[in-house]
């Protein structure tokens, strides 16, 4: 079949286009890029589109580099369109932003055409990946360790929201997708079109460098494969087909349940109902920690399993205030929730003033030892021989019946107080008093915070 008709075709699948679209194509000036921006402007007439190329000169390959951008330059001026090359120092960004080199150049790129888009009104931006890159982009995520999300590969379209850029854009625009008209174009049809059209292109002698983990993939592993399955890049694309429409079926089910169990909502802090989240299937549960993750934190490009999983574990057995501990300093919490409407949060609080501690007046919040607390608290109601140590009494105890009897806590009451015990100490009389035991000193090294809230 044509490139073209095969393109318009998949264009037209996945609904890439409409007709009247501003489109800026990114050109690097090799074949891929070349054959969309050519495809694209054959297109132009019938579908009404608006073409703006864009260039970014990395400040990596030098003389290279700069005949790549003075080729993108030539080549829009001979097919009549307007063109924006720039230019940015990437090793410098990824020096200062403590990124690989890769990741600094894809943040960069995108980063840039996402600017074009917005000075030039156009809602889509077209890239030039192809189905070779959709194998290798699946293997290089399989090898990483990722879930259905990464497994699904490159999408067709995807929101530039969802990428992480290298600073936060002015006015964003939710409708702003990157495409991929030629996602399921072999690289070996891409070439014959170009020579096919007599297209001139450039080579990237970088992309022979195996040093880079997706040449590596590219020029070793995946050839490796192919020696026991011909088939192995067609392969790994029909596994991002078949992960896609089950990761679209999931959503779903994760969206209705997220609405569900959403507890509290702020910018560094969500909380969900913890019977809720047991009760729903272990994919269900991992999806919300993953979702969660993101949302907390823009900028993280994956959650392993091995977070995951930590995660789930202490969601679903950890005692109450166990954390599990995600990327970029995110923890999770198991937060137990009480009969009438009340809950108990209980969080790590990395930074604490022992003046504000000391002059606490809210009976429902303490700040204790987190050595003290462990890992293994628990919450319960008195029992009989119950003894305290309140806080002021170096050594003695009392016993708790009498404690609450000098409280003045009327006797109907007594029954449901809440007590946080850890290693078969009683830390906290909830309401009532701390324990001299708990106590944040001068030398504690971690302060753990809870707060009792009710309806």
């Amino acid at each position: 079949m044509d490139l073209l008709h095969e393109v318009q075709g998949y264009i037209d699948t996945h609904r890439l286009l409409k007709p009247g679209a501003r489109v800026v194509v990114g050109v690097s000036g090799g074949p891929d890029s070349v054959a969309l921006l050519h495809v694209l402007q054959r297109l132009a007439d019938p579908l009404d589109l608006a073409l703006h190329v864009a260039h970014l000169h990395h400040g990596i390959r030098d003389m290279d580099a700069d005949a790549d951008a003075e080729f993108v330059a030539a080549l829009a001026e001979a097919w009549k369109l307007p063109c924006t090359i720039e230019r940015v120092d990437v090793p410098a960004i990824a020096a200062e932003q403590k990124l690989a080199l890769e990741e600094a150049a894809r943040r960069a790129r995108y980063t840039f055409l996402h600017r074009v888009a917005q000075q030039t009104g156009a809602l889509r931006i077209a890239v030039g990946h192809n189905a070779d890159d959709q194998s290798e982009t699946v293997l290089m995520h399989l090898l990483r360790g990722a879930g259905p999300a990464g497994l699904r590969g490159m999408l067709p379209a995807t929101p530039l929201r969802d990428y992480h850029l290298l600073a936060p854009c002015p006015k964003p625009v939710s409708e702003m997708k990157l495409i991929r008209p030629l996602l399921a174009t072999p690289r070996s049809d891409i070439e014959a079109y170009c020579a096919e059209q007599q297209l001139t292109t450039r080579f990237d002698r970088s992309n022979l460098d195996t040093t880079f983990f997706r040449n590596r993939l590219r020029h070793e592993v995946l050839p490796y494969l192919a020696q026991t399955n011909p088939r192995i890049a067609q392969n790994l694309r029909h596994l991002a087909e078949v992960v896609r429409a089950d990761y679209d079926l999931l959503h779903e089910f994760v969206s209705v349940a997220w609405d569900t169990l959403l507890v509290k909502s702020a910018p560094d802090l969500l909380t969900f109902n913890l019977a809720g989240w047991r009760a729903q299937p272990l994919a269900i549960q991992r999806a919300i920690i993953r979702r969660a993750a993101y949302k907390l934190c823009h900028s993280l490009r994956d959650v392993s399993f091995i977070h995951v999983e930590d995660a789930v574990h202490i969601a679903q057995q950890g005692a109450t205030g166990a954390q599990a501990t995600l990327p970029h300093g995110l923890r999770l919490t198991a937060e137990i929730d009480l009969p009438n409407g009340w809950h108990l949060h209980i969080q790590e609080a990395p930074h604490w003033n022992l003046d504000a501690i000391a002059n606490n007046c809210n009976p429902l919040v303490a700040w204790m030892d987190a050595d003290v607390l462990g890992d293994a608290a628990i919450l319960r109601t008195r029992r009989r021989g119950d003894l305290f140590q309140p806080q002021g009494m170096r050594q003695a105890t009392v016993r708790l019946s009498d404690l609450l009897i000098n409280m003045k806590i009327p006797r109907p009451w007594r029954d449901y107080v809440p007590l946080v015990e850890a290693d078969g100490r009683i830390l906290w009389v909830v309401g009532v008093r701390l324990s001299e035991a708990a106590l944040v000193r001068p030398d504690t090294r971690r302060v753990v915070y809870l707060r009792f809230s009710g309806p």
